[in-house]
């Protein structure tokens, strides 16, 4: 196993590393987001019944 090649095989382990953790970055942001977005929806629909049903 050469330099070179021991190199490149920890650039491309920092990469998918780097990778991984934006992956995960992103999944948690858009579970978030679509948490929020689903409470939202719930709380505009149930105003929407309570308003209605007055």
């Amino acid at each position: 196993m050469s330099i070179l090649h021991l190199a490149h095989k920890l650039q491309l382990d920092s990469t998918l590393s780097l990778y991984k953790s934006l992956v995960s970055l992103y999944s948690v942001l858009f579970t978030q987001s679509f948490y929020t977005a689903c409470v939202r929806v719930l709380w505009g629909a149930g105003t929407c019944f309570v308003l209605q049903s007055r």
